[in-house]
């Protein structure tokens, strides 16, 4: 009897984390109209090398993009009123050698197409975060 009721007290804390979290998600719905002008200024980006990863971000999170090509990005600066890198590709490399991005399996043509990694993610969620945020 002890068991069961350990049991259950131990359901119902689970019961009211699931609870938690249904009431929060409702604020994501919101979050998914922000612009990229407003995304980008909840962060602090010394370079466009770092801009190539939030941009990216917005795409796959805000934009639904499983990935996404070198004139996505040159579109996102662009949206984001940012002058365009003179060399994108050498910004998508320099993300590539960080571990921050990696080259999609989805086609598009000739245009290769790009996903952030597991370690992109991080960094933005990171920066997000230290610059008192949430995503």
């Amino acid at each position: 009897m002890t068991d069961l009721l350990g049991r259950l007290e131990a359901l119902e804390k689970k019961v009211e984390l699931l609870e938690e979290k249904i009431n929060r998600a409702p604020q994501e719905k919101i979050l998914k109209n922000i612009s990229i002008r407003e995304f980008i200024d909840q962060l602090k980006l010394k370079t466009q090398t770092d801009m190539v990863v939030c941009i990216g971000f917005y795409l796959e999170k805000y934009e639904g993009m499983s990935s996404f090509n070198m004139k996505d990005l040159l579109n996102g600066f662009q949206l984001a009123k940012e002058k365009s890198p003179a060399n994108v590709n050498s910004l998508i490399n320099s993300n590539i050698s960080r571990s921050f991005m990696m080259e999609s399996k989805d086609k598009d043509g000739k245009l290769k197409r790009f996903e952030l990694t597991n370690t992109g993610i991080k960094f933005v969620e990171r920066n997000l975060k230290s610059n008192g945020e949430g995503s």
